[in-house]
């Protein structure tokens, strides 16, 4: 029963996220907003810039980024690759194919590292070193891993909130942000 129910929550996910070009909008829109509760303003478009270059050519600052973990975490890879990728998963693959799954989860993954390149370069910037930037990156953008039991469960459940976990990460930013 668990494994029928996983297949169907995860198409419902990749149907209402991947294959909706609104809710990439969204997303991008979301992004910024939260960035900008840590600090980074939308319009500073240098610092925007600079993830976009880093990210394109792999430099230095993405290099050092990765090393020290940031963006292996998104959305994306944490919620519905590995739903529609895993064993279960078999007839909607077949459905869909698995390049093209890849191909749209990747999207979607490259909107949230830009999102947490972005906060991790402004950071940086700042005088944080490498891990403090992390946490700061994450804290903005979440690592949708770090999550407890209960909350997992939940986004995997049929009988769950299959985006829970944008609520549980989002409502401390937005009071945090209300507070202060």
């Amino acid at each position: 029963f668990e494994k029928a129910t996983g297949k169907v929550v995860a198409g419902f996910k990749f149907g209402k996220v991947i294959l909706n070009p609104a809710t990439h909008a969204r997303n991008i829109m979301s992004n910024f907003i939260l960035n900008n509760f840590e600090g980074l303003n939308p319009a500073r478009l240098d610092i925007y810039g600079k993830a976009a270059k880093q990210l394109i050519t792999k430099g230095d600052l993405y290099q050092e980024a990765r090393k020290a973990g940031l963006g292996l975490d998104t959305f994306a890879s944490r919620e519905i690759k590995s739903m529609l990728t895993g064993p279960e998963a078999g007839s909607f693959i077949k459905r869909f194919g698995r390049g093209v799954v890849e191909k749209l989860s990747d999207l979607y993954e490259k909107e949230e590292e830009f999102a947490n390149m972005a906060q991790y370069i402004f950071q940086r910037g700042k005088g944080l070193t490498p891990e403090q930037a992390i946490e700061v990156a994450e804290r903005a953008t979440f690592n949708y891993a770090q999550v407890t039991p209960f909350i997992r469960r939940m986004r995997e459940s049929i009988w769950g909130f299959p985006f829970i976990t944008f609520t549980y990460k989002a409502t401390p930013q937005v009071a945090k942000t209300l507070i202060t």
